[in-house]
């Protein structure tokens, strides 16, 4: 998850960065780049950069096995754990409705 982005404005620890998009067109060849939406990005360990210099931006390793976790691995467990138990809640969970009435059916 590194990306690319192009210094608008510096102010100290804080840098304005607009996000390029080079994979919007893969097979151009004029070398045009999209711009993508501006954001601020925080320079805490005092890179030397300037307006107009292009960095790449990206998470730590540990967000970004977070984020795969939380995407990823929790939906799949999530399902099987329903398949296998969703007789039972279906069983614990069932509206018990009076003799003389129907069942309401959506």
């Amino acid at each position: 998850m590194l990306d690319q982005a192009f210094i608008t404005e510096i102010n100290g620890n804080e840098i304005r960065a607009m996000q390029l998009v080079t994979d919007a067109c893969l097979h151009c060849t004029t070398g045009c780049i999209q711009r993508g939406k501006e954001f601020t990005v925080s320079n805490k360990r005092h890179y030397p950069v300037e307006e107009g210099n292009i960095i790449r931006i990206g998470l730590p390793r540990y967000k970004r096995g977070l984020h795969a976790f939380s995407s990823l691995i929790l939906p799949v467990i999530c399902a099987i754990f329903g398949y296998i138990f969703s007789a039972e809640i279906a069983k614990k969970s069932a509206l018990k409705t009076p003799k003389r009435s129907k069942p309401f059916v959506l």
